[in-house]
C-alpha cells in the first residue's frame, strides 16, 4: 500500500528485471486506482453535504468545511459573483481568524480572487512571505506556504470563487478533487 517505494531491481537487465519492471507497472496502476477511490469518495461526501442547502451562506459554508480538511488543512473563503456590482463578495470562511484583514469583497481583476474571477482561471501563489497571512489554532500558528484561487464557472459565466491556503502545496490528487469538485459546485 506504500507507492512511494521504488520497486528494486527494475534497470536489472535478467528476469528479476523484468519481473522488477512488471510489478513496477501493477504498482503504478494501483496506485492511480488508489487516487481515483480517494477523489471519487471526498467529492461524492462534500457533494451530500451540499444537498439541501437554504442559502448561499449555507451552502458555502458546507463547501468550505468539506473541502480544507480534504485538502490537507489550512483556511478558506467562498465567494459570489455579484454581476451588477461587477464584484466577488465573501459568503463563507473556513479557519480564517478574525485578526487576518481579508477583504470582504473585491472587484474584477483586485487581488487573488478579483483576478482570478476576472481571468476565470486557477491561480497559484506559493512561497508565500511569512508575513501574508497566518493560520492559527488554539495551540499556535503558522504561515501558509500555498494560496489557491478556483472560479466557479457554468459553461463560461462566472458564479463565484473558492480560496484555499494552507500549509502544503496541493498534492496532485487534491488538484484532482478540486477540478472534479468545481463543476458540480457551480451546478
Amino acid at each position: 500500500g506504500d507507492y512511494a517505494k521504488d520497486v528494486p531491481f527494475t534497470k536489472a537487465t535478467d528476469e528479476t528485471g523484468s519481473l522488477a519492471r512488471s510489478i513496477d507497472v501493477l504498482k503504478q496502476g494501483a496506485a492511480a486506482m488508489d487516487e481515483q477511490r480517494w477523489v471519487k469518495a471526498n467529492a461524492a461526501k462534500i457533494t451530500a453535504e451540499l444537498q439541501g442547502v437554504a442559502s448561499l451562506a449555507e451552502f458555502g459554508q458546507r463547501l468550505v468545511s468539506g473541502l480544507v480538511p480534504g485538502l490537507g488543512g489550512g483556511v478558506a473563503g467562498f465567494y459570489i459573483f455579484e454581476e451588477s456590482a461587477g464584484r466577488v463578495r465573501r459568503v463563507a470562511t473556513y479557519g480564517l481568524s478574525e485578526a487576518a484583514t481579508a477583504a470582504e469583497s473585491f472587484r474584477l481583476g483586485e487581488g487573488l480572487v478579483g483576478q482570478c474571477a476576472q481571468e476565470r482561471k486557477t491561480i497559484r501563489l506559493d512561497r508565500l512571505p511569512p508575513d501574508y497571512l497566518r493560520i492559527a489554532s488554539g495551540l499556535g500558528n503558522a504561515a501558509p506556504v500555498e494560496s489557491v484561487a478556483s472560479p466557479l464557472l457554468s459553461k463560461d459565466t462566472l458564479l463565484g470563487v473558492i480560496e484555499t491556503a494552507g500549509f502544503h502545496g496541493l498534492t496532485s490528487r487534491e488538484k484532482v478533487l478540486l477540478e472534479e469538485l468545481l463543476p458540480v459546485v457551480a451546478m
